[in-house]
């Protein structure tokens, strides 16, 4: 109704947009919890490239993946090009593949535009150091998303198998946030406590709890 925020709803509302981003970090936070959230996702997408690239796709130009704003976070945390600010709705990351020549590369285009209808807001381009720009070679993607990428997603996850217990690999670092409030300080006791829960279940297939 465009209507306004009222002043005093300010730091709630910062805060409240804090706790997404803590939410955020408890559910996709680590390498194991994205190999096992995206990591399907991410094979689908290779193993098109492969297809596209091996000419074995030659009427087919364009595939879509619906999902949600947590799905995109999840790419960009493999990426790590998650800049911590909450996906808006109506987002969408699009891959690139192109061919010059003989020769593929890829990139990535994040288009940001919570209101197509009002504006369309022009796509940030991804840029990785690693390839001094915004175009990268099907390799380095390759080489980048690897450990995320299960080779057999059933397998991985036979609670059955034995998991050797090894540290908790982060893909970012929780940003700060500075309040005094008692929401904060909760979160914060929470994530510790969940951190806990998440070694548990890597102990629990071993010691049969």
């Amino acid at each position: 109704f465009n209507l306004s925020s009222p002043k005093w709803s300010e730091p709630c509302r910062d805060e409240l947009e804090y706790q997404i981003l803590l939410n955020y970090y408890f559910l996709y936070s680590t390498k194991i919890l994205l190999r096992y959230r995206v990591g399907n996702l991410l094979n689908h997408m290779v193993n098109n490239m492969i297809l596209k690239m091996n000419d074995d796709m030659e009427n087919k130009r364009v595939i879509v993946y619906a999902g949600h704003g947590s799905t995109i976070t999840q790419v960009l945390l493999t990426l790590n090009k998650f800049s911590f600010v909450e996906t808006p709705m109506g987002s969408v990351l699009v891959l690139e593949l192109w061919k010059e020549d003989d020769t593929y590369s890829l990139r990535f285009l994040h288009f940001n535009s919570s209101s197509p209808e009002i504006r369309i807001n022009p796509p940030v381009s991804l840029h990785f150091e690693e390839c001094g720009g915004s175009f990268c070679s099907v390799e380095s993607f390759l080489n980048r998303t690897a450990e995320f990428r299960p080779v057999d997603f059933l397998a991985e996850c036979d609670y059955k198998m034995n998991i050797s217990l090894r540290p908790l690999e982060t893909v970012c670092d929780l940003p700060p946030f500075v309040s005094s409030s008692e929401m904060l300080k909760t979160s914060h006791l929470l994530l510790e406590i969940i951190n806990i829960f998440i070694v548990i279940s890597y102990i629990h297939p071993i010691i049969k709890l």
